[in-house]
């Protein structure tokens, strides 16, 4: 810098001239001298200066003063060019001193300021000094105007290489240095300011500023994960290098990668795969706590590099497995590069999740064993024919998506049924639906068919595109005889037999294990009837409700165990109950239970009875006598079924056929034979009556007294069980008196007769015939007199057959049970006086009159003839039954017309077994004068063997 020093010589002017001494005056033009060139420095070029001096003196001799003026000088001031920047400096003692690293900048602020005397153009030059060890490339350093003198070099500000200023005024300027990103070492940058070569060319150039550039280490981080689109169970493999590419080497470097982010949810870290060329491995489980030794599990890698040189690349690989229940997605793992001074940059590389969809199937709580390898296999031994043996299997979805799976089963070896449960043991419910991870357990139950071992293979199909996937089970040492077989149960009740209401029962069961093996868990349950209550159970019997319950840890094989339960029947319980009891038993090996035998108690308290009376306390050989039965159930509540009242005749009587009658309704003849008669009714109500009647003929074998003794039975009307009641005997007894037929000679009489009232049986209301023509198997013929009546002497003994001509009666004969499907034809039994009549099918409207409609109905080879007849007081039903077969539960029913009203029998038959052969059914009824619908069909059922 310079500086212009400005005198000023302040002189006296004199009015009047003085002689100034020779001395004085070149003084005086000296100091004018000096005064004129220095005003011309500061002041403004082209003033004008005008002077005049003057001087005062004292004479040497008498101290005169003198005054001496100066002529007039005239003096034009010139423009002067200067320049000065601040601050000043030099490569030793630097103005200022800046240091960058590698590839930045460097500015550096400076002052230019016009220090001369007019306004000036002044150049600006940034000189890099010789001696630099960094040399700056072209246009890597400008200067630029500092506007707003902020020292900073803002946007829109020029760059320059002059400014143009006025006298005294100043300009920021700014050095701008570039340097490259390989640029290192010092280099001295001077502001030189200059006047222009017209102007003087006045400089400034002392202003030099140092630049040191540092290298700069410039480390990136990359990462890649491999393959981009991996599927549950997929293996991705982790690249994460780090390279230097700046100028400098890198230190205390550290990269960290997270894995347990949300962001990278579904992949794990694969043991033992994280490797380094360089620098050392850190682990972490939690993500905070870092350590050498790898973690279980891996949470986060840390590489650490104690050094990365200029131009170094490093390299971080692990790697990591695809969750198989992963969610789909995308997934991003992100690492970071720091040092000391904080995180440098970051990298990040991101893998889509597709759709892996896989299921496993294996043992209960073990799906995912190795498909069929020896863990994949259950192998149970010991199982019974027929029992199932169950299995627990557990199928998950190990995709990451959601399936619909089936399950199927095969036997590959063996004979068994196969059934899949849920573990509740309702039946499986396919497809299952399983969200991703999701595990279902179930049961496959094997029933073995034979005693061949079995194999089973259970299968997994998914409909979402999965493998399938498939276990086996196997069932060995399987017990061929049936439960019931090597498991016997027996079940006994006391006392056996009908009881009375409140009576005591001891029920005993037992159990047998006929097994080579012993069964577990064993459970014995007896649910009692609720017609008892539980009194006590021996051996730890439990009664919970009407349940009683003995629970047994083994019964083993060849053990025989016996249990005792006893109860009481309850007070009122009704007639005709019947108290069913049986057990089960179950086990491991025997889930499906194994039942007992069933013992039925039935309760009867009321009584049977029966009653017996016949038509005449005396006879004589021949004479017919009625005799009346009568069965009473006494029971209030219960009705009897399958009644049978037993008649047993003593010698001398003999049945009449047809002559039976149920309640006033002709029924089929009594069964039996040598003289004992049985007939069956097949109900009897609570508090009903059942009376049969029926005819014997007095032979000539009979004693004196004829006592004639009866029974009935029947059998509760209950369920499956019965309780047999049996009735008093009851008996008749008839004295005999001999007439003139009191020898021991067969006489054959009987009557035809026109059968008024419809009942077979000759009396007031019907017409004997005369003139009738009856033939004898013995070739003999007999005519009936006036009153009908005929007779044959010296018969024969011993069963005869006779016929009425039909040709000698103007009536067609009544189809009677003896008929043997021919009417008017009867095979007898003859022994003594034995009677035979003949009744003949009235006219309709009168005795002259007769009107008959007929019709036969075929059931298979029964058949069925329906007779109607009518006369002046309605019609007459004739229903003849032929069955070449014995029938169980027959019922035989045959509707009235609309409007009739039934007069007598029952137009129908229901019994529980009818023999073979033909049966004849009667009944009457009326109805209003039109006959329109009078042959109605009749329904027949019966049960098929």
């Amino acid at each position: 810098m310079s500086f212009l020093t400005r005198h000023v010589l302040f002189l006296t002017f004199l009015e009047a001239p003085v002689r100034i001494p020779p001395l004085l005056n070149s003084l005086m033009a000296a100091l004018l001298t000096l005064t004129g060139a220095a005003a011309a420095l500061g002041t403004p070029a082209g003033t004008q200066i005008t002077n005049v001096a003057s001087a005062e003196a004292r004479g040497a001799e008498d101290g005169q003063l003198f005054r001496v003026a100066s002529n007039l000088i005239s003096t034009e001031v010139r423009a002067v060019c200067a320049v000065n920047v601040t601050p000043d400096g030099t490569a030793a003692q630097p103005a200022r001193t800046l240091t960058v690293f590698s590839g930045e900048r460097a500015l550096f602020p400076y002052t230019v300021v016009n220090t001369g005397n007019a306004g000036f153009t002044l150049n600006l030059t940034a000189r890099q000094e010789p001696g630099s060890t960094l040399t700056l490339g072209e246009g890597d350093v400008r200067v630029f105007r500092d506007t707003n003198a902020n020292g900073l070099l803002d946007a829109g500000e020029p760059e320059v290489s002059a400014v143009t200023l006025r006298a005294d005024e100043a300009a920021a300027v700014i050095i701008e240095a570039r340097t490259s990103r390989l640029a290192r070492g010092t280099a001295a940058l001077t502001l030189v300011g200059a006047c222009t070569a017209a102007n003087g060319g006045v400089q400034d150039e002392n202003n030099t500023s140092v630049l040191n550039v540092r290298g700069l280490a410039a480390v990136g981080l990359s990462k890649t994960m491999v393959p981009a689109q991996p599927k549950p169970g997929d293996v991705v493999d982790v690249s994460v290098r780090a390279e230097n590419s700046g100028n400098a080497d890198a230190s205390a470097l550290s990269v960290t990668d997270l894995l347990n982010t949300p962001e990278l949810a579904g992949l794990q870290y694969v043991p033992g795969s994280a490797s380094v060329a360089t620098g050392t491995l850190e682990y972490t489980r939690d993500g905070s706590t870092w350590g050498p030794a790898e973690t279980a599990p891996v949470a986060g890698v840390r590489w650490n590099l104690a050094q990365l040189k200029e131009g170094g690349v490093g390299e971080l690989r692990f790697k990591m497995r695809v969750d198989a229940q992963a969610a789909l997605g995308q997934r991003v793992n992100t690492a970071r590069l720091s040092d000391a001074s904080g995180i440098l940059a970051e990298a990040s590389a991101t893998v889509t999740i597709g759709a892996g969809p896989r299921i496993a199937l294996g043992p209960v709580n073990a799906p995912d064993v190795t498909e069929l390898g020896e863990d994949d296999q259950q192998t149970r031994t010991g199982a019974v024919l027929n029992q199932p043996t169950c299995f627990e299997q557990t199928l998950q979805n190990t995709g990451n998506v959601p399936d619909q799976v089936s399950v199927r089963a095969a036997v590959t070896a063996g004979q068994a049924d196969v059934t899949l449960l849920d573990l509740s043991g309702a039946p499986l419910r396919q497809p299952l639906a399983l969200a991703p991870g999701e595990r279902l357990s179930f049961r496959v139950c094997l029933t073995p068919r034979s005693g061949e071992d079995v194999r089973l293979m259970l299968s997994a199909s998914s409909s979402a595109g999965a493998a399938d996937n498939s276990t086996v089970d196997h069932l060995r040492g399987i017990d061929a005889r049936p439960a019931n077989v090597a498991l016997p149960l027996t079940k006994r009740v006391t006392p056996e037999g009908a009881v009375q209401a409140g009576a005591a029962l001891t029920y005993t069961l037992t159990a047998r294990n006929n097994y080579a093996f012993d069964l577990t868990g064993v459970t014995v349950t007896d649910v009692l009837s609720s017609d008892v209550t539980f009194v006590s159970a021996d051996l730890g019997g439990r009664a919970d409700g009407r349940t009683v319950t003995w629970s047994l840890d083994r019964l083993a094989a060849g053990q025989e165990v016996r249990l005792t339960l006893a109860v009481r029947v309850l007070n009122g319980v009704k007639d005709g109950t019947v108290i069913t009891n049986e057990f089960q038993l179950t086990s491991a090996q025997t889930p499906n239970a194994v039942t007992s035998n069933r013992v039925l108690t039935p309760v009867w308290s009321a009584a049977l009875t029966l009653q017996k009376s016949v038509s005449a306390a005396q006879a004589t050989t021949g004479d017919r006598l009625t005799y009346t039965l009568r069965a009473v159930n006494t029971s209030p509540t219960a009705a009897l079924r399958d009644l049978t009242i037993t008649d047993v005749l003593p010698r001398g009587l003999v049945y009449l056929p047809g002559s039976s009658r149920l309640d006033g309704t002709a029924v089929a003849d009594p069964v039996g034979e040598q003289g004992r008669l049985t007939w069956t009714v097949p109900a009897l109500a609570a508090q009903a009556s059942a009376t049969i009647n029926f005819d014997v003929r007095v032979t000539p074998d009979a004693g004196a007294e004829l006592l004639n003794t009866a029974v009935a039975r029947a059998f509760g009307v209950a369920g499956e069980a019965v309780a047999a009641v049996a009735s008093n005997t009851a008996s008749a007894v008839t004295h005999l008196t001999r007439g003139l037929l009191g020898s021991a000679q067969h006489v054959l009489i009987g009557r035809v007769f026109v059968d008024r009232n419809d009942n077979g049986v000759y009396d007031s209301t019907d017409s004997p015939v005369g003139r009738a023509r009856v033939l004898l198997a013995d070739g003999r013929a007999a005519l009936t007199d006036a009153d009908g009546r005929y007779h044959f002497a010296d018969v024969t003994g011993g069963t005869v057959a006779l016929r009425l001509d039909p040709n000698s009666v103007p009536y067609p004969a009544r189809p009677m049970p003896q008929d043997g499907g021919l009417r008017g034809t009867r095979g007898v039994l003859v022994s003594g006086l034995t009677s035979v009549d003949f009744p003949l099918i009235p006219l309709a409207g009168g005795v002259s009159a007769l009107t008959c409609n007929c019709a036969e109905f075929r059931y298979g080879d029964l058949t069925l003839t329906k007779t109607v007849t009518r006369d002046q007081d309605g019609f007459t039903v004739t229903l003849s039954l032929r069955a070449p077969r014995a029938l169980a539960d027959l019922n035989l029913t045959d509707a009235l017309p609309a409007g009739a009203r039934l007069l007598s029998g029952t137009p129908g038959l229901t019994v529980a077994a009818l023999p073979a052969g033909e049966h004849i059914l009667t009944y009457r009824y009326t109805m209003p004068a039109s006959t329109s619908g009078a042959l109605t069909p009749p329904t027949l059922r019966w049960r098929l063997p």
